[in-house]
């Protein structure tokens, strides 16, 4: 198998592995353990973080909050546990993707070193 063969697989594979990883729907845990759906790598879906289940998970996230200082209310404590499972899956999905192109390009773009023997005009040998 030739080297240019190896590394069109392999960055065909990283391409299409990162863009899988963005397809794939991304979860994250909200301060009280509640499990969140956040969209995608493509697009954020924030509607199932809006409004908890019951009362009682109500009551529980609002006391998670209050423990968990980082975020200033319930819904923005959502958004940016959202927000952060967000970014980490977009971050690594795009990084491979660019990974993939840039090899696909560099491939394709990257002409094969030419012969000794076709610089010196000489025709090759059988």
């Amino acid at each position: 198998m030739k080297p240019r063969l190896i590394v069109v697989l392999v960055a065909a594979a990283v391409l299409v592995g990162a863009l899988i990883w963005l397809l794939v729907p991304v979860q994250a845990t909200s301060p009280g353990g509640r499990a969140l759906a956040c969209g995608n790598g493509f697009y954020s879906n924030n509607l199932a973080a809006d409004a908890p289940a019951s009362q009682q998970d109500l009551a529980a996230e609002i006391a998670a909050a209050r423990l968990d200082t980082r975020y200033g209310s319930l819904l923005e404590g959502y958004e940016a546990v959202c927000g952060d499972a967000l970014a980490v899956r977009r971050g690594v999905g795009f990084g491979l993707a660019g990974v993939g192109v840039l090899a696909l390009v560099g491939v394709l773009v990257v002409r094969r070193p030419a012969r000794r023997s076709d610089v010196a005009g000489v025709p090759p040998t059988a």
